[in-house]
């Protein structure tokens, strides 16, 4: 990476390595290394747009954290024994007993998620890490499942009512679906309310 880019960039991208191999636990114990990533990359639109999508899922993770979601997992791949077909969970968070799955679709505003992106995702993600998780032996099967699709764009009509339908025809399992506008609020709203904590810790401390 330093031949390919510059020494701050191969330091920035050898960050990220790091803190995408032990997401779940950097989110947690280390946030600021995560905001640090954020930051350095940032200003390098040529690296960060290859980025975007590692970049969404850790922002996401640590949105969750904040929510005080336990991280499970950020990228983790999930297997159908029964069929040996592999999935990958971008986002694996729970709370109150229910277990989420997180799809992360990082796109440009121009370019909205499809149907196809949303069908791909029902039919050959969904299942799969369902199943995987039906399947456990150890620890067994969450009480409570919910898939939900993430994208920093906006959805097509087209795929809207894909989801909703199977929204509707979901038995045993949540669909859900978040779109940029929406991941706007909820940032904006968790970044006033950790702006918040912030200023009653100093008003403690002092």
């Amino acid at each position: 990476t330093t031949a390919l880019f510059s020494r701050d960039v191969a330091e920035a991208l050898t960050e990220l390595v790091s803190v995408m191999t032990h997401a779940a636990k950097a989110i947690v114990d280390d946030p600021e290394l995560v905001y640090e990533v954020f930051q350095r990359l940032g200003n390098l639109e040529g690296v960060a747009g290859s980025m975007r999508g590692p970049l969404f899922e850790l922002w996401l993770a640590r949105y969750l954290a904040l929510q005080n979601w336990q991280i499970i997992g950020v990228g983790k791949q999930l297997r159908d024994a029964r069929t040996t077909k592999r999935a990958e969970s971008d986002v694996l968070a729970s709370k109150n007993g229910e277990s989420h799955y997180l799809a992360c679709e990082a796109k440009g505003i121009t370019s909205p998620v499809h149907k196809a992106d949303v069908e791909h995702w029902l039919t050959e993600q969904v299942p799969v890490i369902r199943a995987a998780l039906l399947q456990r032996t150890t620890t067994g099967p969450p009480s409570k499942m919910a898939f939900e699709f993430w994208t920093t764009s906006r959805f097509s009509p087209e795929s809207v009512a894909a989801l909703r339908l199977a929204a509707k025809k979901a038995r045993g399992y949540k669909i859900d679906w978040h779109d940029g506008e929406q991941i706007l609020g909820l940032a904006t709203r968790s970044n006033r309310s950790e702006e918040h904590t912030s200023e009653l810790q100093s008003r403690q401390y002092l």
